[in-house]
C-alpha cells in the first residue's frame, strides 16, 4: 500500500477566519502528510482531529512543508510540521527566526539544494554520495526492527538506479517501506525528487 493511500485519517483545518475545511491525512509524531495540495493552509492555522473515544486534539501549524513531488512517483503534497495546543508551543515569530541550512550537493547531472529548519546557521556543500550517506544514518538512528533493513536496502536501490530509468520506481519503492517513518525520510524528499529531476533532464 504506498502512503497516498494510508493518509486517510479525517482532519479538520481551522483557518484564524473561523473557516473550518475537511481533509485526509497521516499523523506521524510531529509531522502532519497530506496530498491534498490544494488544500488552504497556512502558518499558524489550526488542525483538530477527533480520536476514537471522543476527544478532540488541536494542533499549531509551525510550518506548512509543501513539497511538489517527484514525477510518476509521487504527487504533490503537505509536510506539516505541528505542535499539539495544550503544550508550550514556541512563536511563529522565533519559530521564523530560526536560520535555514542549506545543503548544496553536486552529482552526475545534479545540483540540488536541500533546505531544513535548524536553530543554527550552517551552509555545507556534499556531494550526491554524501546525502545518501546522511540517508543511512538518519535511518539507522530514528528507525527501528525490520523496516530499518527494508529502508536501508531500498536507499542502496535507489542510490544505484540514480540517472537511469528506473529511479522513479526505486523512488515510489523506498516511498512505500517508508510509510510509518517520513518523519525521518521527509527531510530528504525533495533533494532526491531534484535529483531525478535533474537526471531527467540530462538524458
Amino acid at each position: 500500500m504506498s502512503l497516498q493511500a494510508m493518509t486517510n485519517n479525517p482532519f479538520t483545518l481551522v483557518k484564524n477566519d473561523g473557516r473550518k475545511i475537511d481533509f485526509k491525512g497521516l499523523l506521524s509524531q510531529k509531522t502532519l502528510t497530506t496530498f491534498n495540495h490544494t488544500l488552504q493552509v497556512e502558518d499558524g492555522d489550526t488542525v483538530e482531529r477527533t480520536l476514537p473515544n471522543g476527544t478532540l486534539e488541536r494542533f499549531q501549524v509551525m510550518d506548512t512543508g509543501y513539497h511538489p513531488g517527484l514525477s510518476g512517483a509521487i504527487s504533490p503534497n503537505y509536510q506539516m510540521k505541528v505542535e499539539k495546543l495544550g503544550t508550550p508551543i514556541p512563536s511563529l515569530r522565533a519559530s521564523a527566526a530560526n536560520v535555514t541550512n542549506i545543503y548544496n550537493v553536486h552529482g552526475p547531472n545534479a545540483r540540488v539544494n536541500l533546505q531544513s529548519v535548524d536553530s543554527s546557521s550552517n551552509i555545507a556543500n556534499i556531494g550526491e554520495t554524501e546525502l545518501f550517506d546522511k540517508i543511512r544514518s538518519a535511518i539507522e538512528a530514528g528507525v527501528l526492527g525490520p523496516q530499518r533493513e527494508q529502508m536501508l536496502s531500498a536507499v542502496t536501490e535507489l542510490q544505484t538506479s540514480a540517472g537511469t530509468e528506473s529511479y522513479s520506481d526505486k523512488f515510489q519503492k523506498l516511498f512505500s517501506v517508508s510509510a510509518n517513518a517520513m518523519t525521518v525520510l521527509g527531510p530528504f524528499l525533495p533533494a532526491l525528487g531534484q535529483l531525478a529531476a535533474s537526471a531527467l533532464g540530462g538524458s
